[in-house]
C-alpha cells in the first residue's frame, strides 16, 4: 500500500513538528562532546520553547463564525436560512473548539483532515471529526489535483487494536492491523488515537455487527477533506533556529553559574590555614606566612576575578529570535519586549496595524485556502444531512476579522483626534485603515447623523419661532382674545 508506506516515513517528521510545538525538543543539537562530558544531565529537561509563539500568532486568529452562501448580497439573503441550518450542523459538532485544533495541526505538520459521515445519534445526522496528518492519508486524481478518489485512517483503538480504514467513493474497507494489542494509553483525546509503532503491512477485515463489508458508500465521494497549509508545516525553518537559542540559552545559564559573580582568589605560598580552605558564609582563614629558603616570611596574596558579561549572549538570543520572526512574519512583540523610543511606552494602535500586517496577510493567505476547505467540508456534510440540498450555492466561510483589535486601538485614537485636536470627523474616518466598502458604510453612518442632527435643530428653532410668537402675541393689547 502506497499511502501507507508514505505514512510511515512521514510519521519521524510529523512527530517532530508536534514535540518542536509542544516543548518536548529532544537533545541539543549543538552540544559539544566537552559541553556533554562537563555538565552530564545538569540541563536534561531544559527548553525554551519559541515554537508555539509562531504556531499561536496565526492559528489563534482563525475563527470561523458562520457559512456565507450566494454571490451577492441578495442571494445571501435568500440563502440566510440555509447557511443558518448548514453552521448549526457545524456547530452541533463542537467546531468552536474542533476548528482551533484543526488549523493548529495544519499549521504545525503542514496538513490535517476532516471526516464526515452519517451518525444517527446526533439530531443533524452527521459527525464530522477532525484528524492530523499522522492518521490520515489521501490520494488525488491524476487529472485533478484537488479531488481525493482515495483515503485512509489508521489509529489506535481503546481496545488496543491498531485499526485501518480505507475510504473509496464506492465502498469503505475496515481492517484491523496484525500487531500485538498496546496496552496501558493513559492519553486522551485525539493523542490517544495515534499508534506508538511502525505501520506492518499485514491486515484482516475487521467485522462490525449489523454492517456489511465493504460498507457501502451512497454519496459517490470520498468523504474526507484536507486542510493542506502553504509550504508545509510553519515549523520546517523554525527549528534550526529554536535549537540554536535552546544552545544560547544553556550557554548563558553555564555562564552565569560560573563567571556570573566574582570570584576571589588566593595565591599560595603560605600555609593551609587551620580547618583548611572554605568559602561558605561566616568562615575566617588564619592564614601563617610561610618562609622561602632564605629565611625570609612569605605571605600570600589575595585577587578578584570580575564577573562575566552575559549581554553579549543576550544579544545572540535576540537576533536569533528577530530572525526567526522576520522569517515566520511573527511580530517581535510576541518573543520579547523592547523599548519604544527609549520610552518603553505603549504602542498606538496605527503602529500596531503596521508591525503586524506581515502577520495580517499571512492569515489572509491563509484564510483563503481553509476557507475554500470549509466550504468543500460544508458540501460534503449538505450532501449527507437530511432536508438539505445536495447541490448547495457557491459560498465562503465566514471568518472573525483578524483586524478588529487593532481597529478599536485605531477608533479610540480616531476619537481623540476629533475631541482634543478639532480635525473633521469625515477626514479621521480615511486615516483609521479601514477598507473602501468599511469607509463607504461609516460614511453613509455620518451622513445619516448628519441629517438626524439637522432634523433635531429643524425642530428645536421651529418650537423656539413657536414659543416667541406666543409671547409676543400674549404681550400686544390690540391681540383679540376669544371670548365665550
Amino acid at each position: 500500500m502506497v499511502e501507507l508506506e508514505l505514512l510511515r516515513q512521514e510519521l519521524p517528521d510529523l512527530q517532530k513538528f508536534r514535540d518542536y510545538l509542544e516543548g518536548r525538543q529532544g537533545e541539543m543539537v549543538f552540544e559539544t562532546d566537552k559541553f556533554k562530558k562537563e555538565f552530564g544531565t545538569v540541563f536534561a529537561g531544559f527548553r525554551d520553547n519559541w515554537c508555539a509563539p509562531v504556531i499561536d500568532a496565526v492559528a489563534d486568529k482563525l475563527i470561523w463564525e458562520g457559512i456565507v452562501l450566494g454571490a451577492d448580497k441578495d442571494e445571501q439573503e435568500a440563502n440566510k436560512d440555509l447557511s443558518r441550518r448548514l453552521w448549526d450542523i457545524f456547530r452541533e459538532n463542537d467546531i468552536d473548539e474542533q476548528q482551533g485544533e484543526l488549523f493548529e495541526s495544519a499549521l504545525t505538520q503542514g496538513r490535517a483532515y476532516a471526516i464526515a459521515w452519517p451518525d444517527e445519534d446526533l439530531p443533524s445526522g452527521v459527525r464530522i471529526d477532525w484528524n492530523p496528518a499522522d492518521l490520515v492519508r489521501v490520494r488525488y486524481a491524476d487529472d485533478d489535483p484537488r479531488r481525493i478518489i482515495w483515503g485512509m485512517k489508521r489509529w489506535l483503538a481503546p481496545s488496543g487494536e491498531i485499526y485501518i480504514t480505507e475510504y473509496t467513493r464506492d465502498f469503505i474497507y475496515k481492517w484491523v492491523e496484525n500487531t500485538q494489542p498496546m496496552s496501558g494509553n493513559t492519553l486522551t483525546g485525539i493523542d490517544a488515537q495515534r499508534p506508538t509503532i511502525a505501520p506492518t503491512f499485514s491486515k484482516r477485515r475487521r467485522e462490525v455487527p449489523g454492517e456489511e463489508w465493504p460498507l457501502p458508500n451512497p454519496f459517490g465521494v470520498v468523504p474526507i477533506v484536507e486542510f493542506n497549509n502553504k509550504r508545509g508545516s510553519e515549523l520546517e525553518d523554525v527549528i534550526p533556529l529554536q535549537d540554536a537559542v535552546n544552545h544560547l540559552m544553556l550557554q548563558v545559564l553555564s555562564a552565569s553559574g560560573f563567571e556570573g559573580l566574582k570570584q576571589r582568589v588566593f595565591f599560595t605560598g603560605v600555609k593551609e590555614p587551620t580547618g583548611g580552605w572554605s568559602n561558605k558564609p561566616g568562615t575566617v582563614w588564619q592564614v601563617k606566612p610561610d618562609i622561602d629558603p632564605d629565611g625570609k616570611l612569605v605571605h600570600g596574596s589575595a585577587f578578584e576575578f570580575s564577573s562575566a558579561d552575559l549581554n553579549g549572549l543576550r544579544g545572540l538570543v535576540e537576533m536569533v529570535l528577530q530572525h526567526m520572526a522576520l522569517q515566520t512574519k511573527t511580530p517581535v512583540r510576541m518573543f520579547f519586549h523592547s523599548d519604544r523610543g527609549g520610552r518603553g511606552d505603549a504602542p498606538s494602535g496605527e503602529s500596531l496595524l503596521v508591525e503586524d500586517q506581515p502577520l495580517l496577510d499571512k492569515v489572509a493567505n491563509r484564510q483563503k485556502r481553509f476557507g475554500n476547505a470549509g466550504m468543500r467540508l460544508a458540501r460534503l456534510v449538505a450532501l449527507m444531512a437530511d432536508g438539505l440540498p445536495n447541490d448547495i450555492p457557491l459560498g465562503e466561510m465566514d471568518w472573525h476579522d483578524p483586524r478588529s483589535r487593532y481597529r478599536t486601538a485605531l477608533i479610540e485614537e480616531g476619537a481623540i483626534m476629533v475631541d482634543k485636536m478639532g480635525l473633521p470627523v469625515r477626514f479621521v474616518a480615511t486615516q483609521l485603515g479601514l477598507s473602501r466598502e468599511e469607509q463607504d458604510l461609516l460614511m453613509l453612518e455620518l451622513d445619516a447623523q448628519e441629517e438626524k442632527k439637522e432634523r433635531e435643530r429643524e425642530r428645536e428653532l421651529q418650537a423656539r419661532r413657536q414659543a416667541l410668537e406666543t409671547r409676543d402675541n400674549s404681550n400686544n393689547p390690540d391681540t383679540p382674545t376669544d371670548r365665550e
